[in-house]
């Protein structure tokens, strides 16, 4: 079995439950760390979103609230998580409940060892398909973002270029906002000015790099209404 030491965390009101599944197993000897349990849902809640464990087993029939409805409460806010239902009843709406709110199999007592580990076996490969399915997820996300990011750099580059060539104008691009974009790349706004003849004569003369760069600074910090924003000069 895969030595990762995931941790679980077992939520039962019964004290001899808890401490019968903790002697049941070595657990490290299996790679798993065996949480302090904890005794109804409310105690469970806190104790997923802090300690954010790997596999939950929780009992179906507990005071102030149950099994089904601490699986419902966190299985969609805890993706990460796997939810095992363990119920004394082999009541088929008790374990249809558990399912459908988000268990990925359950355990009826009295509980065995073999039984045991086989639904821990089964958490465990769940648990690797959702890592596995998260970076596929995020690698699709990327390789799109930079594919689309290349894609847009040479179509506004190519129109940034031909528009000012076609217009004979030269800075007057910069304040007339000849050619803007506002593009979403990670929630922020890109603004792009093409000012390819800055450094050129003007009518008070030529200008140097760095009256050439506070002009730009000047020119978009009074285009651009956010409060905080980057501003970045391409001499090429």
């Amino acid at each position: 079995m895969d030595q990762k030491n995931y941790s679980v965390l077992v939520v039962d009101d019964e004290v001899w439950v808890c401490e019968n599944l903790r002697g049941m197993l070595d657990w490290r000897e299996h790679g798993f760390v065996f949480l302090e349990p904890a005794l109804n849902g409310q105690d469970a809640i806190e104790r997923i979103g802090k300690e954010k464990p790997d596999i939950v087993i929780s009992d179906i029939n507990m005071p102030l609230m149950s099994g089904t409805e601490l699986i419902e409460k966190c299985a969609e806010k805890y993706p990460s998580t796997v939810f095992i239902a363990l119920s004394g009843y082999s009541d088929y709406n008790f374990v249809r409940s558990s399912l459908v709110g988000g268990a990925v199999d359950y355990i009826l007592k009295p509980i065995g060892k073999t039984q045991l580990l086989a639904v821990l076996g089964k958490a465990i490969s769940q648990l690797a398909d959702r890592t596995a399915q998260a970076k596929n997820k995020r690698d699709a996300i990327e390789m799109r973002r930079q594919t689309s990011m290349r894609a847009l750099d040479r179509e506004y580059s190519a129109y940034l270029k031909s528009a000012t060539e076609n217009t004979g104008r030269g800075y007057e691009v910069l304040t007339g906002r000849l050619a803007e974009y506002e593009l979403e790349f990670s929630g922020f706004a890109l603004i792009l000015f093409y000012v390819p003849r800055l450094f050129g004569k003007t009518s008070a003369g030529a200008f140097n790099a760095e009256q050439a760069a506070g002009f730009i600074r000047d020119g978009i910090g009074r285009e651009v209404t956010a409060a905080n924003h980057f501003v970045f000069h391409n001499i090429n």
